[in-house]
């Protein structure tokens, strides 16, 4: 998320303004499936392997830096519904999962991982937000983050297996980056994160290591489709896109797309990204030249979007250009 900060969680976001404001109709194959009030906040992130275990993370902060209250939101039976949570459970920022695992991460350093249809929070060994996390099977998981308010600190990883989350090493870098925000894998042995000031690390299985960008501007998030089509996005002004090609990362700017913050792609290639001043993008497979898609009107900050093979698109965020309490939105349609 981004607020004045630009980066992701409570760095709360992108500014977003879908279409002309004034009350017009919504595009056809679109609609704002839920409005979400100052009770429960803005959201962050989306994921499900099916339309009913669609789940939408995020919650609500008093003041930028501030942990916050977490929410997840349901996709039930023509509605979004809220699950319990633990006490305390702060902002959420990502949720990923596999099969029936799903795990949720936040600020202050919490994960909660979803047991029987309850989530339960586990330790971690950081106090710092976690703003991404992939689930590689049901007995691994990787997330990372980093105080993205701090200049002065380093972004982490955490790992998790057999059990037990534990803080991994990053390599020494060329450049500052207190936080990275988001993290992908082809497999357990192929993982790339992406950060503050446009930096990319890779996972071989064993060891992390810094690789080449072609950028500065920070990088939000990422998604692929394997080891040799992968595509991350961000940008502070206008929209960034680095497309991985299994050897080497190539970074654009996209002048007419203003900056990025979600990014999904679908088994062929077609990725459908969200950003700010109302775009949400369909991107052709292969290619560097998004296409807008005409969504409600709404003035809002879109912060994650994420479909099904079925076509579903759904995309979420909140009035998260200004101060909180913030509100929230989650709209669904048709984009790829």
């Amino acid at each position: 998320m981004r607020a004045v900060v630009r980066c992701s969680g409570l760095v709360f976001g992108a500014v977003v303004v879908f279409g002309c404001p004034g009350g017009d109709p919504e595009p056809e194959g679109w609609e704002v499936a839920r409005e979400v009030d100052a009770s429960e906040g803005a959201l962050l992130a989306i994921w499900g392997s099916s339309p009913e275990s669609l789940r939408a993370v995020g919650g609500q902060i008093s003041a930028v830096g501030d942990a916050g209250v977490g929410v997840v939101l349901r996709r039930g039976d023509g509605d979004w519904l809220p699950e319990s949570l633990p006490a305390d459970t702060p902002v959420l920022n990502w949720i990923h999962g596999v099969d029936d695992t799903v795990w949720a991460v936040g600020n202050a350093g919490a994960a909660l991982r979803l047991s029987d249809g309850s989530w339960v929070r586990e330790d971690t060994p950081v106090d710092v937000p976690l703003w991404g996390v992939w689930v590689v099977s049901a007995t691994e998981a990787w997330a990372v983050g980093g105080d993205a308010f701090d200049s002065a600190t380093d972004g982490i990883v955490v790992h998790y297996a057999a059990g037990t989350w534990a803080q991994v090493d990053l390599p020494a870098l060329d450049r500052p980056m207190p936080a990275l925000f988001k993290v992908w894998g082809a497999s357990a042995s192929d993982l790339h994160a992406v950060g503050d000031n446009g930096v990319i690390v890779h996972f071989d299985g064993t060891d992390w290591t810094q690789v080449e960008s072609g950028s500065t501007e920070d990088l939000i998030s990422l998604w692929g489709t394997g080891p040799t089509e992968i595509v991350a996005v961000g940008g502070r002004t206008s929209g960034v896109m680095s497309r991985y090609d299994g050897t080497r990362w190539t970074t654009t700017t996209l002048p007419r797309t203003p900056a990025l913050n979600g990014v999904w792609m679908g088994a062929e290639g077609d990725a459908v990204l969200a950003g700010e001043r109302g775009v949400v993008s369909r991107l052709p497979a292969g290619t560097a030249d998004p296409e807008t898609i005409e969504t409600p009107s709404r003035l809002d900050v879109l912060h994650a979007t994420f479909a099904l093979p079925s076509g579903l698109v759904v995309v979420v965020g909140g009035t998260l250009q200004g101060a909180p309490p913030f509100t929230g939105v989650i709209l669904e349609g048709t984009g790829l």
